[in-house]
């Protein structure tokens, strides 16, 4: 049985709502931007715009294997990158380098002391001495900044 129309849009060919007539629906440059003849200031097209503020990211699961892999390469563009995980998975050694400058930021730059941040951590002091001598070298080999 046909579905009854709605008699609240009339059946009007010029009309660009009406779902019958969709060549008027969408653009043919960009499909997913619906064309709007009726009104011009509605660009279709809008130029990209490119910000001459430097850009943060935050990554998620940063310790692991995709994530790793996108701090690695925004790092390398110069871009500012904070890193966000809970070690839960991951790649032990992954694991282990962002443990190292967390251990290493914690107690050089932030005035942590290995005591506290070992019972934080639930690791030994000697794990806590041996995390930020291989932090410090992690960071100053990929030139990491405490932001």
């Amino acid at each position: 049985m046909p579905k009854p129309s709605n008699p609240s849009v009339p059946a009007n060919p010029s009309n660009p709502s009406n779902s019958s007539n969709p060549s008027r629906l969408s653009n043919p440059s960009n499909p997913s931007v619906p064309a709007n003849p009726s009104n011009p200031s509605v660009v279709a097209n809008p130029p990209i715009f490119q910000s001459s503020k430097p850009s943060s990211y935050l990554v998620t699961g940063g310790a692991g294997f995709i994530g790793s892999n996108i701090v690695e390469e925004l790092v390398k563009r110069g871009e500012t990158v904070r890193v966000l995980d809970n070690f839960s998975t991951g790649k032990q050694q992954h694991i282990v380098n962002a443990r190292s400058l967390l251990c290493y930021w914690a107690v050089r730059e932030l005035g942590v002391s290995m005591s506290s941040l070992s019972r934080r951590l639930g690791i030994s002091l000697p794990a806590i001495s041996k995390s930020v001598t291989r932090g410090k070298q992690i960071a100053e080999d990929n030139a990491f900044k405490l932001a």
